[in-house]
């Protein structure tokens, strides 16, 4: 859901709630109130161990669900909430199944979709 406050726009799931970027707050502006669907890719996902001076608004926690090694990467399969979301993250990432992470995501990278026919948003 698309919420109002702290001087934004936040997208709120329930598990967790991140604050949209001016952009694409003023494309989402219209769905405030209202169900969407929240996309970023796995590369625009990190762990905030390794990220200077993340913005807690742009950060999470979520469970680890399944580590999938990839040679020289690794994805990360996470749930909160009613989403899940893959992670690609490199191989010093130390990881364990069920584990809780603080994540942040590269809101420069998020896209909203429509619930119902997939359509973008913003």
């Amino acid at each position: 859901t698309i919420e109002p406050a702290e001087g934004g726009l936040w997208f709120n799931e329930g598990g967790f709630r991140v604050r949209l970027r001016d952009e694409l707050a003023a494309r989402a502006d219209a769905w405030s109130g209202k169900e969407v669907v929240f996309g970023i890719r796995p590369e625009d996902i990190a762990d905030t161990l390794y990220v200077g001076n993340p913005a807690p608004d742009h950060c999470l926690k979520a469970r680890v669900d399944v580590i999938e090694p990839m040679g020289a990467e690794v994805f990360i399969y996470f749930t909160t909430g009613r989403h899940s979301f893959v992670a690609r993250m490199n191989t010093t990432e130390q990881a364990e199944v069920n584990q809780e992470l603080s994540l942040i995501f590269s809101m420069k990278k998020a896209h909203l979709f429509h619930p119902e026919t997939g359509a973008r948003l913003a």
